[in-house]
């Protein structure tokens, strides 16, 4: 290749790389008319727990407050339910930059998209690549999640990585890259825990497909899925606990017998086409590039074998997992496989010979571009408070701020991680929460957290979580503010004794 042609691809490269991006500054653009700058995570719980976390992250690394609910923390870190590696990551890239601004969220999703998107162009043909910059740029969880806070895009970033790898893998195994591949899905499990199961389809790809070699897969695999599982707890602190349940929870209190109506609730909601119309048919879509990549096909039997386990793991597993532990729409169950399709797809396009990878990228490309009008009608509807009409959100922000910070700021120098941990009630969380100081935790508490002793320094409370509260902790009220009185924790500071002992 002359140096002509290689500058040519490496323009052309960086152009599709780019393209997810690009994309998604023009909708924010053309749909609210104004820049990223604007974007403002405080209408979602996801967003601004993402958001908060690597503020505190960028302002004092590992010595921030405590993240979590009812009091309760992670054993290692001072990390939130999602676990560490949003606030790390992002924290530091937002430390490098200066500090943490909220638009560096979806800035941040756009960089890490885009790094991946360039090791994709490393490994594939040009026009092999092409196409999948294409599906990607397109694909419908990707234009709606990208110019978010939401960890979705970077997943599904991780997931084209991993496909790659993945392929490379099956195609030529090695001891070598077999361990590559088990520690980058085990670093990939610390973002995620669903990608740990694929411990049991790299170990499937790294020998002869065969009887044997399965068992020794489902074996091992599931070993390295609980130790990933296990490693990802210790990281993530537990969330508030509220009335609500699950077909898992059922199963354990009721047997069968209780989990399998809310099973079928779950697979009604799921394809309930008149509530979920736009999210049921991403769904098919990314289904259906997985049935294509399996009749798409392969290089001989073993690769047939392999693609199939691969798959089986990648994307059905979590689709079964998801509905039956979770109760949400199809919304939240697209957003959830989206980086397992992304997988899917990479697979394919580094794996599959030849014509058989137009065979699966050309139909669900033109799968996303049927669907764009739709997904661009979704997205102006559902991203437009992250964006459009925020100027007063923001002015709610710097009230409380003012009228909290003076009381907050006197202990960001205290030894205990506890005096510089806010508590706020479930009912009244997003403004207090964005608007205390960066370097302090935040622990969100329900109805049964108020009613045991409070751990943090200080609480931000209404007049009937006060009453439930002041019951077993000692608290005197510091500042007014307009989302509730600040009460400082006597107790926590050494003030007063605890009105009973702690449990």
């Amino acid at each position: 290749m002359n140096i002509l042609a290689r500058i040519g691809r490496l323009l052309a490269a960086a152009a599709l790389a780019s393209a997810p991006a690009l994309l998604a500054l023009f909708l924010v653009g053309r749909c609210f008319g104004v820049d990223l700058v604007a974007f403002c995570p405080a209408y979602d719980p996801d967003q601004f727990f993402y958001t908060r976390e690597a503020a505190t992250f960028a302002a004092a690394g590992f010595d921030g407050g405590y993240y979590g609910g009812d009091g309760r923390k992670a054993v290692l870190g001072r990390f939130g339910a999602h676990g560490a590696a949003y606030p790390v990551v992002y924290g530091l890239a937002a430390k490098a930059l200066g500090g943490w601004e909220d638009w560096l969220g979806p800035a941040c999703n756009m960089a890490l998209v885009a790094l991946a998107l360039a090791v994709c162009a490393r490994r594939l043909p040009l026009p092999v690549f092409a196409a999948l910059a294409a599906c990607l740029t397109f694909f419908p969880p990707m234009v709606f999640y990208l110019p978010t806070a939401y960890q979705d895009a970077p997943q599904m970033a991780l997931g084209l990585v991993l496909g790659l790898a993945l392929a490379g893998l099956a195609a030529a195994p090695s001891r070598r890259r077999l361990w590559g591949v088990l520690a980058g899905v085990f670093l990939a499990s610390l973002t995620r825990p669903t990608w740990a199961v694929l411990f049991p389809a790299a170990l499937f790809l790294a020998g002869p497909a065969g009887i044997r070699q399965a068992v020794r897969a489902a074996v091992l695999g599931g070993v390295c899925l609980a130790a990933a599982y296990a490693a990802f707890s210790l990281t993530a602190s537990p969330w508030v606990a509220v009335a609500g349940t699950n077909p898992v929870s059922s199963l354990v209190s009721g047997g069968p017998a209780a989990a399998l109506p809310l099973l079928a609730a779950n697979l009604r909601t799921l394809f309930d086409f008149s509530a979920n119309r736009h999210h049921t048919l991403v769904l098919l879509l990314m289904a259906a590039a997985v049935a294509l990549a399996l009749a798409a096909p392969a290089d001989g039997r073993q690769a047939r074998l392999k693609g199939l386990v691969l798959h089986a793991c990648n994307f059905l597993a979590p689709f079964c997992l998801y509905v039956a532990i979770y109760n949400g729409s199809g919304r939240h169950l697209t957003r959830l496989l989206a980086a397992h399709g992304a997988l899917s797809l990479a697979y394919a396009a580094a794996g599959l010979p030849g014509r058989s990878r137009s065979l699966v990228l050309a139909p669900v490309l033109a799968g996303c571009l049927a669907l764009f009008p739709a997904t661009v009608a979704d997205f102006s509807l559902y991203i437009r408070p992250a964006y459009d009409g925020v100027a007063a959100y923001r002015d709610r922000l710097a009230a409380q701020a003012a009228a909290m910070d003076p009381a907050l700021s006197l202990s960001l120098g205290a030894a205990s991680p506890w005096l510089r941990t806010l508590a706020v009630p479930l009912r009244n969380m997003a403004v207090p929460y964005l608007a205390a100081p960066p370097a302090y935790g935040v622990e969100i508490y329900g109805p049964e957290g108020l009613a045991a002793p409070l751990a943090p320094g200080f609480a931000l409370l209404g007049p009937k979580e006060y009453a439930k509260a002041a019951a077993r902790t000692p608290l005197t009220p510091v500042a007014e503010t307009p989302e509730g009185t600040l009460y400082r924790n006597d107790a926590a500071f050494g003030f007063a004794p605890w009105p009973e002992a702690r449990p």
